[in-house]
């Protein structure tokens, strides 16, 4: 049975990794890994010696259609914790090479989203955690906008960004029940917002040896409640891994740590 969830608490291509003392294998190949870890064989280390203090992940994920894989366009981030959450901005471009919008997302400390704010060419979107989630929803003059509000636990939509905050909002062990969201997905292009139930799990959490030393990665596994899709998601710290119509193309810096000690102290809440 699914609960829900206490605030309080990853492509086809090869992936490389140097194998530890077992074979391990690419999540979304499953061939073994050869190289270091878990990353794209293009993704390099930063060479700012402030990145080892401060390490700010920087890189391109390229989008997919999941299912028949025509591509979608690039997203180029960073992301960074902070002392009171989470930041991820990008800008995402075409197949051709045109700009066609941005994320920026902000959480707070629970994993809550405390600022949204998505553009496309012709659509805005601007929203919060405020009784459930509230947005509003523009076209670029601000002429026709169009306020919404749902008792819902989060927003998702197109970019990695939202896989990465409901991890924080979630904080599973693989101890933990599956655990039932209800989330406002804004479609791309228009934005066009959707309500939808999934239910997450953590399947296990594996550290891999890299140069940097070890990398822990956490094996997700989602259910959409209205149709039965499963797929599988793979994350660590706050870069996701694979996923579906996600691959990560490029890394400078290692991902970010997230603390992780759950948040008892504070309630399920909308």
């Amino acid at each position: 049975m699914a609960r829900d969830p206490v605030p309080s608490h990853a492509s086809r291509r090869r992936c490389s990794v140097r194998p530890a003392a077992r074979t391990t294998h690419c999540p979304t190949t499953r061939e073994p890994f050869t190289g270091s870890p878990l990353t794209p064989r293009r993704a390099r280390p930063s060479t700012d010696p402030k990145d080892s203090k401060h390490p700010m992940p920087r890189g391109r994920y390229s989008l997919h259609d999941p299912h028949d894989h025509t591509p979608l366009g690039e997203e180029h981030f960073h992301c960074t914790p902070g002392p009171s959450g989470w930041r991820y901005v990008s800008q995402t471009i075409t197949p051709s090479g045109d700009h066609a919008g941005s994320v920026d997302l902000a959480l707070d400390d629970l994993g809550r989203p405390i600022r949204l704010e998505l553009h496309t060419a012709s659509w805005q979107v601007r929203g919060a955690a405020l009784d459930g989630v509230t947005w509003v929803r523009t076209d670029p003059t601000g002429v026709h906008a169009t306020e919404g509000n749902v008792r819902a636990h989060a927003f998702t939509g197109t970019s990695p960004a939202f896989l990465v905050a409901l991890t924080r909002l979630l904080r599973l062990t693989p101890a933990s029940p599956a655990t039932r969201l209800r989330l406002v997905a804004f479609t791309d292009p228009v934005l066009a917002p959707r309500t939808l139930d999934q239910s997450w799990s953590l399947v296990k959490s594996e550290a891999h040896a890299t140069d940097n030393g070890p990398l822990m990665v956490d094996e997700y596994q989602v259910n959409a409640l209205d149709t039965g899709e499963q797929h599988q998601i793979h994350i660590a710290g706050d870069v996701v891994l694979s996923a579906p119509g996600i691959e990560l193309e490029h890394l400078e810096t290692p991902p970010s740590a997230f603390p992780t000690e759950p948040k008892a102290s504070n309630p399920t809440t909308f």
